[in-house]
């Protein structure tokens, strides 16, 4: 993988620890809002553009931002509960469900005469978000965190509060895999795309990803 793109995943999980450390001295409310946006994000990032990676892996482009979400989610899990972290994942899906009509409004709304052809294009190209993908993402992402959050809480009960690395990535590995199972078949079917490697693609950097966060979820 280009070195330059884990520096963007480093650099990103820094930030979002930085939103989690506000959270922890301000109250949850700064993490769950983030968990919101990067919901929203997510979705439209996703829509806009497949991305490739080494070995003919592709993976949609929202990935980035859905894996900082579920890092959240779990550093929500740790300091407060699973009744925090659960308030997340309804923030997030409530957020798709509030943002998504917008955008279709937006994207029938007519262009005003100032606007080219071109930049009408545009910006229907890069707001493009298709029923298919907004209805596969709520229940990928409805499924995948009420496991994910599930699976944390379960393992941090049994480990009696030790071992963080193992529940962050046990969690982190069958969220992956559910939520891209349902996810990308269900979300690019009938596009022509390669679903296969998108799902390797996706689950692999979403792994390599959850074993970054790791450190910065113990900082």
């Amino acid at each position: 993988m280009d070195l330059m793109i884990l520096v963007w995943i480093a650099g990103s999980l820094f930030l979002a620890s930085l939103l989690a450390l506000l959270g922890r001295k301000y109250g949850s409310w700064i993490t769950i809002s983030v968990v919101a946006s990067l919901a929203v994000i997510s979705n439209v990032l996703a829509s806009a553009k497949i991305v490739e990676f080494p070995f003919g892996l592709h993976s949609p482009a929202g990935i980035l931002a859905y894996s900082i979400l579920f890092f959240l989610i779990d550093t929500l899990n740790e300091f407060y509960g699973k009744k925090e972290a659960r308030k997340a994942m309804i923030a997030g899906i409530l957020g798709q469900v509030v943002t998504v009509p917008l955008i279709w409004l937006v994207l029938q709304w007519p262009a005003a005469a100032i606007m080219t052809p071109e930049k009408v294009t545009a910006a229907n190209l890069a707001l493009g978000l298709s029923p298919q993908l907004f209805v596969a993402s709520i229940i990928a992402f409805a499924v995948a965190s009420n496991l994910n959050i599930w699976l944390y809480a379960k393992l941090k009960n049994r480990t009696h509060g030790g071992y963080i690395w193992l529940r962050n990535n046990a969690s982190t590995i069958v969220a992956v895999f559910v939520s891209n199972l349902i996810f990308i078949p269900l979300g690019y079917w009938g596009a022509g795309l390669p679903i296969t490697k998108m799902i390797q693609g996706h689950s692999l950097v979403q792994l390599l990803i959850a074993a970054i966060d790791t450190i910065f979820i113990y900082f």
